[in-house]
C-alpha cells in the first residue's frame, strides 16, 4: 500500500507544502513541548510562535477542521 512519507507535497500548480506523518508529528510536538521548556523564554516572541507550531503539531490527535482526501495511491504522479 502507498502513503504519503513525511516532505514536500504539492498539490496541482499551488504553493508547494509540508506534509508531516501523525506519527513523526506526535514526535516533533514532544520534542518541540521539552525545547520550550528548557530553552525558550517564557512570554517571548519566540514561545508563542513554537506554542503555534506546537498546537498545529499536537492538532494530528483531533478530528476537528480535518481535511479528508482521496487514497494517496489515487492522488500521487509517478
Amino acid at each position: 500500500m502507498s502513503r504519503p512519507e513525511t516532505g514536500r507535497m504539492q498539490f496541482g500548480d499551488n504553493w508547494t507544502g509540508i506534509f508531516i506523518r501523525g506519527d513523526h508529528a506526535l514526535q516533533h510536538a514532544l520534542w518541540l513541548k521539552t525545547a520550550l521548556q528548557k530553552f525558550v523564554p517564557q512570554d517571548s516572541m519566540e514561545s508563542r510562535v513554537c506554542e503555534g507550531l506546537l498546537k498545529t503539531l499536537s492538532a494530528v490527535q483531533s478530528d476537528e477542521d480535518k481535511q479528508t482526501l482521496r487514497e494517496y495511491s489515487e492522488c500521487k504522479s509517478e
